[in-house]
């Protein structure tokens, strides 16, 4: 849907991917935009929530670049119950009719638990590597 109305040749609202690529969005943009509904209601196509996906995973670049670059510290005891709630989060929301809305929420919120600790220097090099094997399971769209 465009508008609240119906997407068609005939209405003249059709984006089609080489539109959007033109308009400088890429395939995991588009693809994190389409996960952003549940697959039961009609998605609500519109420029303003595609930049929004785009600015989300730029976010979300930026924290796995912060993990990449890191310098190693002693340790930060709570990564390991972060890396639990996310998964045990994830599982609960994809057990829930595959409510991905629920599942990102749990990594934006584990995201948003470790940027301090990643900034502060506290993460040691294994929790880093928990932290990476943990986003790059929750995230299938990441590698492509």
């Amino acid at each position: 849907m465009v508008e609240g109305k119906k997407m068609s040749r005939s209405n003249g609202n059709v984006l089609t991917m080489e539109d959007l690529e033109r308009m400088g969005y890429h395939g995991r943009e588009i693809r994190f935009f389409l996960l952003s509904a549940h697959y039961r209601k009609p998605l609500n196509f519109s420029l303003g929530a595609l930049e929004t996906a785009k600015n989300t995973l730029r976010k979300l670049n930026g924290f796995i670049q912060r993990l990449v670059r890191f310098t190693p510290g002693e340790g930060y005891p709570n990564t390991d119950q972060y890396v639990y709630d996310l998964k045990q989060g994830f599982h609960d929301a994809m057990d829930d009719d595959f409510n991905i809305s629920g599942a990102l929420a749990a990594l934006f919120d584990f995201v948003k638990a470790l940027s301090v600790p990643i900034a502060e220097g506290l993460l040691s090099s294994k929790d880093r590597d928990n932290v990476m094997t943990v986003i790059k399971k929750s995230i299938p769209f990441w590698a492509s």
